[in-house]
């Protein structure tokens, strides 16, 4: 049972909080797994079970990281760089930014992407394949001049400004830029960290 006073609001930051079946035995990752009832809700009959899990993991995950009062805290008016944009966590971060009135810059890397993105409503689409960003010249060794280009094509949507927010989880391969391109005081959110975890 989560029951420390640190978690009260915020879950996520009970002592004892644990990822099932990642961090613990529970089988998270099983055909059956150990749940409270609050946690089960009835699976629509028009979704496929991975269309149904995904609401409640990168729905939330999003939620949290722009949205909740651990999280960015995501205003009006903020310009928040959605990396991903067109994906699972991508995807539902562009849609709380573009329904909490904010400026989403989504980076994707297919024009295909940058199509879903737009018919979401997004406006500011880069494609970081096309445009060619390679934020790493060697295995060891990040390219600032990389980091000012991917800056200066930001700023041509955003009147100038810097980034409020960024939505990172790529990781290693984009959180130099990330912290490059972001305003000073501005927020950076991160998860996951799929590119790898050495920054």
């Amino acid at each position: 049972e989560l029951e420390s006073s640190d978690g009260h609001n915020d879950t996520m930051l009970d002592p004892e909080q644990r990822i099932w079946g990642f961090e613990t035995n529970f089988g998270g990752l099983a055909e059956i797994a150990l749940v409270k009832s609050n946690q089960l809700m009835p699976k629509p009959k028009h979704l496929s079970w991975e269309e149904a899990a995904a609401p409640g993991l990168v729905n939330s995950t999003a939620y949290r990281q722009l949205v909740s009062r651990n999280g960015a805290g995501m205003k009006q008016g903020d310009n928040v760089l959605i990396w991903g944009a067109s994906g699972g966590l991508g995807s539902y971060a562009t849609q709380f930014a573009l329904a909490g009135g904010a400026n989403p810059i989504c980076v994707v890397s297919s024009p295909e992407k940058a199509e879903i993105c737009r018919k979401m409503g997004a406006e500011a689409v880069i494609d970081r394949n096309a445009e060619g960003y390679r934020f790493w010249k060697d295995e060891r060794t990040q390219d600032p001049r990389e980091w000012k280009r991917f800056g200066k094509r930001i700023r041509e949507f955003t009147g100038g400004e810097d980034i409020d927010i960024v939505f990172e989880h790529p990781g290693r391969e984009t959180f130099g830029a990330s912290v490059y391109v972001t305003r000073k005081g501005g927020t950076i959110t991160t998860c996951a960290s799929t590119s790898g975890y050495m920054h």
